[in-house]
């Protein structure tokens, strides 16, 4: 009777799995560098003062006080009273500060 050698597992080769890993580690490593070097400073998101504040208080104040009716006639009076004006500019500083 003929009989076989004794089959030796395959030995499996992690090279591929290592240098997978190298390149996950490296990627968060890059990622954690540039959110250290491009975090915002505080006084950029408090560049405005309290005059502008209250600028901002009395305009509130303003919207509240809009009707709660839903009659064509209410609604556009409503929009009459609402002052737009600025919208642009706030629009423009929003847009700067992201």
């Amino acid at each position: 009777m003929d009989t076989m050698p004794p089959q030796t597992p395959a030995q499996s080769n992690n090279t591929g799995a290592m240098i997978g890993a190298g390149i996950i580690v490296v990627l968060l490593a890059i990622g954690a560098y540039y959110f250290t070097v491009n975090k915002p400073t505080s006084d950029t998101n408090n560049d405005t003062g309290t005059e502008s504040a209250a600028q901002s208080d009395q305009k509130t104040e303003t919207l509240k006080q809009t009707s709660s009716s839903d009659s064509a006639t209410a609604i556009e009076s409503d929009l009459g009273a609402t002052d737009i004006g600025d919208m642009q500019a706030e629009m423009n500083a929003t847009s700067d500060q992201i």
